[in-house]
């Protein structure tokens, strides 16, 4: 092998070393600059942490979850979403159990809505002994409950909540354990 062709492919990795470089160095910069995008809250999609346990056991205090922001105002019954807290306390995640003009209440700890028991696997709770309602929700409005409904402040203290005041709905969990709720 020459002088020449040794120094050419040494010159050739090099290039090919700053080039990796470089690229690494890219890919890091992007994801920094998404992950303060998403705690940011400028982008539709934000990243969130759960301070209390008033949905053990679906969330845990300290779980991080990917909150979806776009249609904000439009949940289903069931969604798990974060609503601006009417005392000016910040956020809650709360369940929707039931949305504008639907009736709802417990029978001996069952909730029951539209006049029919619902099936709830996300709560270990049985609320022995509790009646209540049944109330109508108002139109544009939510009723949400947590799934610990032992430890939850939800529209049983407070009634239901205006749709507008939905922040948006929480799609997954990133950590400790990421994926679907």
């Amino acid at each position: 092998m020459s002088a020449e062709s040794a120094s050419t492919g040494s010159a050739g990795t090099g290039a090919r070393a700053r080039w990796a470089g470089r690229l690494l160095r890219g890919a890091g910069c992007l994801l920094v600059a998404v992950a303060v995008l998403l705690v940011s809250g400028l982008l539709p999609i934000q990243a969130i942490r759960i301070p209390s346990d008033s949905m053990t056991p679906t969330v845990s205090p300290g779980d991080h979850l990917l909150l979806d922001k776009r249609d904000a105002g439009h949940p289903a019954v069931g969604d798990v979403v974060v609503v601006r807290d009417s005392s000016g306390d910040g956020l809650l995640v709360k369940r929707v159990v039931a949305v504008g003009g639907d009736s709802i209440g417990f029978e001996d700890g069952i909730l029951v809505r539209n006049g029919r028991p619902v099936t709830e696997p996300y709560t270990g709770d049985f609320l022995d002994g509790v009646y209540y309602g049944p109330d109508v929700v108002p139109p544009g409005q939510l009723y949400l409950l947590g799934d610990n409904r032992f430890d939850s402040i939800d529209s049983r203290h407070f009634g239901p909540v205006p749709s507008a005041s939905v922040v948006g709905r929480v799609v997954g969990r990133l950590f400790p354990a990421p994926g679907r709720l």
